[in-house]
């Protein structure tokens, strides 16, 4: 075997050289060198080494090296799952929480379970933080429901007084207006009638004249009370017209009813036994004129307290401390 390597390495004519030959039918590593010996003939100095004597160590080394590898990878595949179960989710939770908090949703409460320590500082401080907002975004609640319901009671109030006579209690002229309109057009739908009663008080001026005007301020609130008192449907309107004239706006009312309520008020007010010298019934009493119309195209409201001013100026031409109903 060696004489046939050496043969090789003549073969090849190279002071230096390595190859792989067969020999004896096996793979073979061939290193050799040729010396030059002085004044004589060169030599060749060769090695010759089967394949496997070296080739099965470098296959374990690679293997080993592989399999260090696939540790080295495991490794670091399990230390990034546990840096996403121990920090990574929790941060995620902590960022979801703190989407639903800034939408309002207080209702489900965050744990960070077993995150680390940093993790779990952050989620008590946010937490401590979405309480405070809680409960100052409450409160706030509370103080602008608050201030709408002392809103909304101070508008009603406003609107009453805005519709109030602010001497008598009663609706205004200008709220009766607004309710005549508003009444004309309904009863104009529905076919219904509408009554008006319009009632003075009997020589008013010469009240004032001897009793003085807070006499008359409270002749006119006592009047006032009684046609509130009298007017016990919910559709009635007792309203004050202007100085001593009232007027009582009657939804879906027949002549008899009209009358009859008419005649109730005068009687209460005669009943109240205010004294009136300068009157021939030597108390104050009030002359009224009934209207009743059913609405109709082409009418218009104030037809309707046309012919009840007509009937009230009837009764006082009459001899007053009466009811007049005008004519259909």
């Amino acid at each position: 075997m060696i004489q046939a390597a050496g043969k090789a390495m003549r073969e090849q004519g190279q002071p230096r050289g390595r190859a792989f030959r067969e020999v004896d039918g096996e793979r073979h590593l061939i290193d050799w060198w040729t010396h030059q010996l002085p004044d004589g003939p060169s030599i060749t100095i060769g090695v010759v080494m089967p394949q496997s004597r070296f080739a099965a160590p470098s296959e374990g080394l690679l293997g080993n090296v592989l399999l260090v590898a696939v540790l080295l990878m495991a490794g670091g595949l399990l230390v990034a799952w546990l840096l996403s179960v121990r920090l990574a989710r929790p941060l995620v939770s902590l960022s979801q929480w703190a989407q639903r908090l800034g939408r309002g949703d207080w209702s489900t409460p965050h744990n960070a379970g077993s995150a680390i320590a940093e993790v779990q500082t952050l989620s008590h401080a946010l937490g401590h933080m979405a309480a405070q907002i809680r409960d100052h975004t409450e409160e706030l609640t509370r103080q602008v429901a608050d201030r709408t319901a002392e809103l909304e009671k101070a508008n009603r109030v406003l609107s009453e007084l805005s519709q109030t006579d602010g001497l008598t209690g009663v609706a205004n002229r200008r709220h009766f207006d607004e309710m005549l309109v508003h009444e004309w057009a309904r009863a104009m739908r529905s076919g219904e009638a509408l009554a008006l009663i319009m009632v003075d008080v009997d020589h008013f001026k010469l009240f004032n004249d001897r009793y003085g005007h807070l006499a008359g301020d409270d002749c006119l609130q006592a009047i006032a009370r009684v046609l509130t008192e009298q007017c016990r449907r919910a559709g009635d309107l007792p309203a004050r017209y202007g100085g001593e004239e009232f007027v009582i706006l009657v939804a879906d009312e027949n002549a008899a009813g009209a009358l009859h309520l008419a005649e109730r008020v005068r009687a209460a007010i005669e009943a109240l036994s205010m004294s009136h010298a300068d009157s021939a019934h030597a108390v104050v009493t009030v002359s009224l004129g009934v209207a009743i119309l059913r609405p109709a195209r082409g009418v218009l409201a104030q037809s309707l307290i046309s012919r009840a001013d007509a009937a009230l100026y009837r009764a006082k031409r009459g001899g007053r401390n009466r009811v007049e109903v005008a004519d259909t």
